[in-house]
């Protein structure tokens, strides 16, 4: 699936790594930091779509989505649990022993922005933090989403940091470059329809205190775009502490990107003031038609891939550009295979 300011390939978490038998004795406390771009994960979070999205489209969707979850379980390594969520639970697909069902409800698929962030303490502790999810500014049904970081914390008896009280944010609003810099729009944070009156100074207080993050690269966005209000994670990834991952400028005005925003996204610095490393990705050749056969009228993003231990899932469209994309990422993660 693919929508134009998500992006595609959503139903994976924004997570950093967790791991059972390392859970013992975890306390959350204040100074906690969020995973580096690529951690070591020992545990996965796949959440399909729950049967009530989205009407005729959503169902042919989800339809899709558990026809071929099975499928993307297996190209995820073997030698780590993998937990697969749904409120239906996809019984009829068969897994591999090491894949748990587990039946959380759900009402939608786009796990990275539901699901939860699993944060460190400085004492390498691990918490679940749980930040409230408003349904992208109350455009969507959230109640089942917004519980699930809770329940996945629960069931991994992980200890959950509970920030509900302090923002309302989506996982693919913001990115980190693991080494103190966050980067996201202010269109879809500092927006009234998440966070009515919270100044970014507040904004940057909260996230200092519990991501661990010391500099910020703001763009402004574009408020009422689509569904999320211009998620970053549409158009810019980091790949490491010196490397974003981005568009053309050209394409990111495609994109509608803001020129202003390509600009400084283009001159931004890491923590030390030194420009990164720009690497160009680009969009599709044609035009995306979904596995349901509905042209979407404009072109894909390959920007919203997933890092895995020894693979890097890449969104693909059937399209000549997919394997131009692969190739560039290929580049950037020389110790993993690159499934497109």
């Amino acid at each position: 699936s693919a929508r134009r300011d998500r992006g595609s390939g959503r139903d994976l978490v924004r997570a950093g790594p967790s791991c059972r038998r390392a859970l013992s004795g975890v306390r959350p406390r204040r100074g906690h930091r969020a995973p580096v771009p690529c951690p070591r994960r020992y545990r996965r979070h796949l959440g399909p779509a729950s049967r009530e999205t989205g009407g005729a489209e959503g169902r042919a969707l989800n339809e899709v989505a558990h026809f071929r979850v099975d499928i993307l379980v297996s190209t995820v390594e073997n030698c780590f649990p993998i937990q697969v969520i749904s409120d239906i639970a996809c019984r009829s697909a068969k897994f591999a022993p090491h894949v748990e069902i587990w039946d959380i409800p759900t009402d939608d698929l786009w796990r990275r922005d539901s699901g939860p962030t699993f944060v460190r303490a400085s004492d390498g502790s691990l918490a679940v933090a749980q930040i409230q999810f408003n349904g992208w500014g109350n455009k969507a049904a959230f109640a089942k989403c917004n519980i699930i970081p809770q329940s996945i914390g629960t069931a991994t008896n992980t200890p959950i940091l509970n920030l509900n009280s302090a923002m309302k944010i989506e996982g693919g609003a913001y990115e980190i470059d693991g080494n103190g810099v966050f980067m996201a729009c202010k269109s879809s944070i500092l927006n009234n329809n998440r966070n009515p009156n919270m100044t970014q100074t507040e904004a940057e207080e909260i996230f200092t205190k519990y991501l661990g993050v010391t500099n910020f690269i703001w763009l402004e966005g574009v408020a009422g775009l689509k569904i999320t209000d211009m998620h970053i994670d549409g158009f810019a990834k980091f790949a490491n502490k010196n490397t974003l991952v981005t568009m053309s400028k050209n394409d990111l005005l495609y994109w509608q990107v803001p020129k202003a925003d390509a600009d400084k996204l283009y001159a931004a610095k890491n923590r030390n003031n030194i420009a990164y490393n720009i690497v160009q990705l680009p969009l599709t050749k044609n035009n995306v038609v979904t596995a349901y056969n509905k042209n979407l009228g404009y072109k894909g993003s390959y920007a919203n891939y997933y890092i895995a231990n020894t693979s890097v899932l890449v969104p693909n469209y059937n399209d000549p550009n997919d394997a131009v994309a692969n190739q560039i990422i290929q580049k950037l993660y020389p110790s993993r295979t690159v499934i497109g």
